[in-house]
This record gives structure tokens, C-alpha cells and sequence, in this order.
């Protein structure tokens, strides 16, 4: 039976403490994923936004060196990088993660926001 776990969060401006320092949640992060590859989950899917969503996935493809792991980027759209949503940082976070996808799935083919939330 394959086992699967999905990534998605806040974005940084929207967490109440300082994501700067975000080594305790990656390393949090690396601990949980690396239990739940004990249990076989393998295949982790992220939402790709700046934020947890990167961070997550990021996670992953550092515990990928211990299991056999296969990270799945699903975006709301397909040049959802090149939105508002990302600065220059978090984009060449987002081009340097998704080197290490399997798969990415377009959700929708266009930008399609509603009510603040991507459909």
C-alpha cells in the first residue's frame, strides 16, 4: 500500500514568531519525516508557496538521502513562482527545491484566485 503525506502552511509573513530562524522547525521537520519514512511514507507532496510549504519540502529532500523518498511539487498553477507571492529569495529557494521533485502537478492551467485562496 503506498503511503503518502502532504505539505502546506503559512506563509512566512503570516507566522506569530520570527521565521528567520527557522533551523528548529527544519530540524523538527527532518525528525518527523524521517519517522514516517520508518512507517513507509514515500511520497511527499508540497504546495510550493514561500513559507512552510518550501521549507517542508526542503526537509524531505534532505532525508531523501536516507530513505528512498519522492518529493512532488503541486502547484496552483503553472508559472505560480513568477507571482506576488514569492521575493527573490524565496523563488531561487523554490528553482533550487524543485531540481529534486519527481513530478509536478499543475492544479489549474491558469491563475484562478478567489477570495485570496488559489482554486
Amino acid at each position: 500500500m503506498e503511503r503518502s503525506i502532504c505539505f502546506s502552511g503559512y506563509r512566512p509573513e503570516k507566522f506569530c514568531f520570527s521565521f528567520t530562524n527557522r533551523q528548529l522547525i527544519f530540524q523538527n521537520l527532518i525528525y518527523e519525516i524521517s519517522k514516517a519514512g520508518n512507517y513507509g511514507y514515500t511520497k511527499y507532496y508540497f504546495g510550493a508557496a514561500p513559507g512552510f510549504d518550501l521549507l517542508a519540502a526542503n526537509a524531505v529532500v534532505y532525508v531523501k538521502k536516507i530513505y528512498n523518498l519522492e518529493l512532488i511539487c503541486s502547484l496552483p498553477y503553472e508559472d505560480f513562482y513568477l507571482s506576488e507571492e514569492f521575493n527573490d529569495s524565496s523563488r531561487n529557494e523554490y528553482l533550487k527545491t524543485i531540481g529534486h521533485c519527481k513530478n509536478i502537478i499543475n492544479v489549474s492551467g491558469q491563475k484562478n484566485k478567489i477570495n485570496g485562496c488559489y482554486m
